[in-house]
């Protein structure tokens, strides 16, 4: 899934989001595989500005709508975004993918509105 925004940060025109799955990772020293959902966040003129990662254990139902969000909200940990440029970002998200369900960022702030 890739998802283009335009006009959304103060210092990129446009970034895009990507998101890749890539299945039988493992996860543990046992040998146990799951599903890894990996977002990367790139802007024209730069070849990576951020990405994140979900690994879905073999013991879960694997969701593609909550590995992304969690590997969104783990691309935004290097701090290379703003608040309000996340908060625009999580709001664009969710008028696109119409998932309007909380999810808590590592910095404990919520990020969900969908108006």
């Amino acid at each position: 899934m890739k998802i283009i925004f335009e006009n959304i940060c103060d210092d990129q025109e446009t970034i895009h989001l990507d998101f890749t799955y890539v299945h039988d990772v493992t996860i543990n020293n046992h040998g146990k595989k799951g599903i890894a959902t990996v977002c990367t966040i790139s802007a024209p003129g730069f070849q990576h500005i951020s990405g994140g990662c979900s690994i879905c254990s073999p013991n879960d139902v694997f969701s593609r709508t909550i590995g992304r969000k969690n590997a969104l909200a783990h691309a935004f940990e290097d701090g290379f975004f703003s608040k309000e440029e996340k908060h625009r970002i999580w709001k664009e998200y969710f008028s696109i993918t119409n998932k309007n369900v909380k999810i808590k960022t590592k910095d404990n702030d919520t990020e969900s509105e969908n108006s």
